[in-house]
């Protein structure tokens, strides 16, 4: 097998083109295992490495190491999805490295040495799809800094809309001075919106039905549990059962959101009784979010801006690689 690691160097603040990279080196040479280190330099760099190296010798057994935060997770997901020999490892050195936690303590996906020795495990993806995109939508691109996404593509954890979705745009903003780190720039993130606590107009459709219409707090569409740095938003997710979770809570004051942030961090919102008429919860095979303006779109933690979008689960998708030293958590049938 061909172990091939895509470092993304500006993640965790520098660690991973500093701390990981001698460690990853150290590693491979000791086990004398095949291997080529990337270092992407841009946006979707590593989508497309991966999709040449999966052509460049598509008989061959590969497992590519995403070594930085939760996007690029995604550009390596992004480039081996349908890719049958080829698997995916994580080396959280992100903020957030929500993904893992699906599997349990990060520090075992930080050990190279266990990372060589994972076994795969098959775990489902999820499929966008932007649709209706209004010429609001596409002036509001074409004017900011915000990633324009291509209309179709995958995600390996979770979408985010509403009021999830605007505080990582916020942070990603925030982490850009260099003064602040990555946990204070989500803390920040975190208080700068909940000041401007704002609607989102949405209407939601669920295999088929429409479930629901109104001004909206957050939503989301889940393959995992967490998001946001350890939020436990989707407790019953599971990364292989062939569905996704749906989770959609319509708007409050700001004092009653803070009153359920705990409880929505630690995984207790779905059964607290205050969110009875507030909260609702679907597992299913595709939804559609439609807003009646522009909103921001979080993909598996990185934001682009969207009006309406088709999200659907495309199950046992990947190959994940799961590090020697550590067992699926929340796997079907547990």
């Amino acid at each position: 097998m061909k172990h091939i690691f895509l470092i993304n160097p500006a993640a965790g603040n520098g660690k991973a083109g500093t701390a990981i990279l001698p460690e990853i080196i150290s590693s491979v040479k000791n086990a004398g295992v095949s291997y080529d280190i990337h270092r992407t330099v841009n946006v979707g760099d590593a989508t497309h490495y991966v999709r040449e190296k999966c052509e460049e010798a598509p008989d061959e057994e590969k497992r590519f190491y995403a070594c930085g935060g939760d996007g690029t997770v995604n550009e390596v997901l992004n480039g081996l999805i349908g890719e049958k020999r080829a698997q995916l490892a994580v080396i959280p050195v992100g903020t957030g490295n929500d993904f893992v936690r699906n599997f349990g303590d990060a520090k075992h996906f930080r050990d190279i040495r266990g990372q060589l020795d994972g076994s795969p495990v098959t775990v489902d993806a999820l499929r966008y799809e932007f649709i209706e995109q209004t010429d609001e939508t596409e002036a509001q691109l074409a004017a900011s800094e915000i990633r324009i996404f291509p209309r179709t593509g995958y995600a390996i954890n979770m979408f985010n809309m509403g009021f999830d979705a605007e505080v990582v745009a916020k942070t990603a903003e925030l982490k850009r001075n260099p003064l602040i780190s990555g946990p204070a720039a989500y803390i920040s993130g975190v208080a700068s919106v909940l000041a401007k606590l704002r609607k989102l107009p949405l209407s939601i459709e669920v295999d088929g039905e429409m479930v629901g219409e109104g001004d909206y707090l957050l939503a989301g569409a889940a393959n995992g549990r967490f998001s946001g740095g350890g939020f436990d938003g989707m407790p019953v997710a599971l990364t292989n059962d062939g569905l996704m979770n749906v989770l959609a809570v319509k708007s409050v004051t700001r004092r009653f959101f803070i009153s359920i942030v705990k409880k929505y961090h630690d995984g207790a919102h779905l059964d607290d009784e205050r969110l009875a008429g507030v909260l609702a919860h679907y597992a299913c095979a595709e939804a559609v979010f439609r807003a009646k303006r522009p909103m921001t779109f979080a993909v598996d933690g990185e934001t682009t801006v969207t009006t309406a979008v088709r999200v659907s689960v495309v199950p046992a998708a990947v190959s994940f690689s799961v590090p020697r030293g550590i067992g699926e958590e929340r796997s079907k049938g547990e």
